[in-house]
């Protein structure tokens, strides 16, 4: 029997522990080992493919590519472009055999689950008012072709859609400007024909252009009208010095006596001759007046000349007579009486024909009137015509301008100068998968194997309620420890210790085997497993996606 003085430390007995336990941790290692390398090999890897679009500006004035539309449009982009519709547009394009076959409710969680988790949509922040704004695409998945193709086909369903949005937009507010112009075309022909019916039923004149603007010419009416009130009062003065004349010269003839004595000779030719004369005379001034003749009236005129010839010859013969009379007196007519009857005459003719005239000439001022206060209505509505006619034109020139800068701004759009979208960084294809790092899987599982085979040797050793060495008897004898005796163990003992190892670690290194050679073949060569297994991994990746 052999016996051995006690003299190891702590660290020595901890390595005869593990030594002890060398199974207990062997075994979890291997397992767990060789299944985090399975796991690192089989777990589905991620591709990320990526794009950079820098959105800018068109103009300053282009409608919501105008001023800080950029900026706009970069802010609803991650909205926009992660929507269902259009996730859902593009898979469908893509025609994902996994993805076709779903209902409506499968498609919608196929969509949360497998697509928009792995979807990223950022904004770098930019310069204020810089007029541009970059956004940036990203998308993995475990085919990195699909990766690719989704997210090119995804960038391209984004740019058309807000292409043909903005050109729709742009096309929509071009017809509805051009029928706002096309109504105000009408407009404006309607006002300027309102305004030609007005001025041809009341005969207004067309203006006239000065250096001082457009200046309305007068009609003849407000003339006529003002020479027609001066006409009117010029005779009514006249009438009044005329009724004040006949009422003075009524008084004269009134005073003087009927007859007077002159000096008259018996058959006296001349005398005869001068009252005929005289009396032809005052006939022809009554017929002038009478016919109430204009002064430069051809009838009036051979008339004025008659009554000369007629006061010539009067005159003449007066002078005979005045040479050739006698001394003999005669009772006759007072002649100053006859002069003022004759003259009394004239004036009460034209006092009647003034009044005639002034009456005639009041008639013409009350439709003169009336016409001009209808002139006035109608130059009131034309200058509420004219001012509508040039508001009219000022917003057709707006609107005529906002047309051709719309027509201008839609071609541009058609054009390659109209696309606001510059690629930055096209979708590539990935060579190197990002995520899950197969390395530190593998490495992270063998480290847990061995912390969990460490962890159940110590655990298994320290569990039993017995002393393990001569340190731990000695804290609890009085007297110290002399020495100790190795376990004794049967040979069955032994066998059966032997064939418990043997079957552990046969099994383990079976099941290593199993899962080095399925890892290996997943790896390199498929063909070499079983169907049925490759099916089950296959669902295993799924489940992992």
């Amino acid at each position: 029997m052999a016996i051995e003085v006690e003299a190891a430390g702590q660290i020595d007995e901890f390595i005869r522990v593990l030594k002890r336990r060398v199974w207990w941790i062997l075994v979890p290692l291997s397992v767990i080992g060789s299944l985090g390398v399975f796991y690192a090999v089989v777990v589905p890897k991620k591709y990320v493919s990526k794009c950079e679009i820098m959105v800018r500006n068109l103009s300053e004035q282009s409608g919501e590519f105008g001023q800080n539309a950029a900026a706009i449009e970069g802010q609803v982009a991650a909205w926009n472009i992660r929507s269902h519709a259009r996730i859902d547009s593009v898979l469908t394009l893509l025609k994902w055999p996994e993805y076709t076959p779903l209902n409506n409710a499968e498609k919608h969680a196929f969509r949360v689950n497998t697509v928009l988790k792995d979807l990223t949509v950022d904004l770098p922040p930019m310069p204020r008012n810089s007029g541009r704004q970059a956004v940036k695409l990203s998308f993995k998945n475990t085919y990195p072709e699909r990766a690719v193709s989704f997210l090119e086909n995804l960038k391209t369903s984004w740019t058309k859609e807000v292409l043909n949005r903005h050109l729709n937009e742009q096309n929509l507010e071009l017809n509805e400007t051009d029928d706002r112009l096309r109504d105000l075309n009408g407009e404006l022909r309607e006002l300027r024909e309102t305004i030609t019916n007005i001025r041809t039923e009341n005969s207004i004149p067309p203006s006239v252009m000065t250096l001082q603007g457009e200046v309305e010419r007068r009609p003849r009416a407000y003339d006529e009208r003002d020479a027609t009130e001066s006409r009117i009062q010029e005779l009514a003065e006249g009438i009044r010095t005329a009724e004040d004349t006949f009422k003075l010269k009524s008084a004269e003839r009134d005073s003087l006596p009927p007859e007077d004595a002159v000096a008259y000779v018996d058959n006296d030719p001349l005398t005869i001759k001068v009252n005929a004369l005289d009396e032809r005379i005052s006939r022809a001034e009554l017929e002038v007046e009478n016919k109430g003749w204009a002064p430069g009236h051809s009838e009036r005129r051979n008339a004025e000349r008659l009554i000369q010839q007629l006061k010539l010859e009067r005159d003449r013969a007066r002078m005979d007579r005045d040479d050739n009379r006698s001394n003999r007196q005669v009772v006759r007519p007072n002649s100053r009486r006859v002069q003022l009857s004759a003259e009394l005459r004239a004036l009460e003719v034209k006092m009647n024909l003034d009044t005639r005239r002034k009456e005639e000439l009041e008639i013409r001022l009350s439709e003169l009137i009336q016409q001009t206060e209808r002139l006035n209505d109608a130059f009131k509505q034309l200058d509420e015509l004219t001012d509508n006619l040039s508001v009219a034109q000022t917003a057709k020139q707006a609107l005529s301008a906002r047309v051709e800068t719309l027509r201008v701004e839609v071609r541009t759009m058609k054009s390659e100068q109209g696309n606001p979208f510059e690629v930055l960084l096209a979708p590539t294809l990935p060579t190197r998968p990002t995520s899950p790092n197969p390395w530190a899987i593998a490495i992270g599982s063998i480290l847990f194997g061995l912390g969990l085979g460490f962890g159940l040797a110590i655990l298994l050793e320290y569990s039993k309620n017995c002393f393990r060495s001569p340190r731990e008897l000695s804290r609890v004898m009085p007297h110290p420890v002399l020495g100790t005796i190795n376990a004794i163990r049967t040979r069955r003992e032994r066998a059966r210790a032997f064939l418990t190892r043997a079957a552990l670690g046969g099994g383990s290194l079976a099941f290593v085997g199993v899962v080095t050679f399925v890892t290996w073949a997943w790896a390199s060569d498929q063909q070499a497993l079983n169907g049925e297994v490759v099916r089950a991994i296959d669902a295993f990746r799924r489940l992992l996606m």
